[in-house]
């Protein structure tokens, strides 16, 4: 059963539950012997209690739209005030994202002058080999052997 319905129905029976009290016998009209004015009077009794029993499931339900409604409400503003602090956490990291990345460009500097001295030495052994001369002793030409050079192979 929906929520509202529930709401409702305890609110309608709540309020169709509210009767006054009988008048006291003093003020009380008395009784009267004929059958078709008690069953008249039963009657319109009952009518009577029918129609505020109505009026009071009436009142229920619309009261009931009522609350219903600012719950909605309510949810409502929360996921709304939810969205909006997420927004702000997007804004703010937006904003720290020049400043992360930045760091990550300078993340390797430690081992640059690291990569700068292999690659020197690279370059000291290649021209090393080509040279003939080895590189420090070692690997140097035999006496009287030619370095290979380039231009013999295309005739030259």
């Amino acid at each position: 059963m929906p929520q509202q319905a529930v709401i409702a129905q305890q609110l309608g029976d709540y309020l169709s539950g509210q009767q006054l009290p009988d008048a006291t016998p003093a003020e009380a009209l008395p009784t009267s012997t004929s059958n078709i004015t008690v069953r008249e009077e039963n009657k319109q009794r009952q009518q009577a209690r029918d129609f505020t029993n109505a009026q009071g499931a009436a009142l229920g339900n619309l009261r009931s739209f009522g609350d219903l409604l600012g719950s909605i409400s309510r949810d409502q503003a929360r996921d709304a005030s939810q969205i909006g602090q997420i927004g702000g956490f997007k804004q703010g990291s937006a904003g720290v994202l020049p400043y992360e990345l930045d760091e990550a460009g300078r993340s390797g500097d430690g081992m640059r002058l690291f990569g700068d001295v292999l690659g020197g030495l690279g370059s000291v052994a290649t021209g090393a080999g080509l040279s003939g001369q080895g590189l420090f002793g070692f690997g140097a030409m035999p006496a009287g052997a030619q370095p290979l050079r380039l231009g013999g192979m295309f005739g030259a």
